[in-house]
């Protein structure tokens, strides 16, 4: 089953998850990317204190590479008044120019504590993270939050259907660009149904995305904003097909004197 979207779609948003600096050096420069997404078990795994100091570090390298729009650092602390203040350190970045978004776990202290954010400085960035379930998006959409970020790949680790839920979770919040979408019968000569979802200013970020063909089965649906590893990132660009094409054009140029 397939659905199409009615009118003209939103600007793709690709960021790359991970803290790793030298998969920055390597992959950023592309060009593509809209941002970079972390968490502290991100920088855990690049060896990275969760502190400050690093999250300003970091800042300042990933917005010097062409494109880049957003970075997003997650808030820590197990109380919510830890949580708001860390992540109005996080806000006050040097520099921000609201380019720093501020992630927040859909907990009940994550969710006082974005509430908390939204009331006293309606510019702060949120993204409300560690999402399992499209039900979780009503809490998303009502905090005004700029984005909620379900884990595809860890549902179908716990034997959900990750996909399914993903779906769910946009046409209940729907986003900035939320619209009527026509869905394919899959039945020949059936009809064709339409699904109209919210307009709310809560985007889905779709995290935890295991291949690149998961984003494409997503994209059909309207889902237009996805955080990938750089394993994902290389899936993308090492097409097989296409690199023997471009090797071919190399050769047929230097038989006729292109270099």
């Amino acid at each position: 089953r397939r659905a199409f979207p009615l009118g003209d779609g939103a600007k793709i948003r690709l960021f790359l998850d991970t803290a790793d600096e030298a998969e920055w050096d390597r992959l950023l420069p592309l060009g593509f990317f809209y941002g970079v997404t972390t968490n502290p078990v991100l920088l855990e795994r690049a060896g990275l204190p969760c502190s400050l100091e690093t999250a300003e570090r970091l800042f300042k390298k990933a917005v010097s590479f062409p494109g880049i729009q957003e970075v997003m650092f997650q808030a820590w602390g197990a109380s919510t008044e830890k949580l708001v203040a860390s992540a109005r350190n996080l806000k006050r970045l040097p520099e921000n120019l609201g380019r720093v978004v501020v992630k927040l776990p859909l907990t009940r202290e994550g969710v006082r504590a974005a509430a908390e954010l939204r009331e006293s400085d309606p510019s702060c960035k949120l993204c409300m993270t560690t999402c399992y379930s499209a039900t979780q998006g009503f809490v998303a959409a009502g905090l005004g939050a700029d984005y909620i970020a379900p884990y595809l790949g860890r549902m179908g680790d716990l034997g959900m259907d990750g996909i399914e839920e993903c779906y769910s979770l946009q046409a209940t919040v729907g986003g900035p660009n939320g619209d009527v979408w026509r869905n394919k019968s899959a039945e020949p000569g059936g009809a064709d149904t339409l699904t109209r979802s919210l307009r709310t200013s809560t985007r889905v970020l779709v995290a935890s995305i295991r291949s690149a063909q998961q984003m494409v089965s997503l994209v059909g649906r309207g889902l237009d904003t996805f955080t990938f590893s750089p394993k994902i990132c290389d899936e993308l660009l090492d097409v097989e097909a296409t690199t023997l094409a471009a090797s071919d054009f190399e050769r047929a140029a230097r038989v006729v004197g292109g270099g």
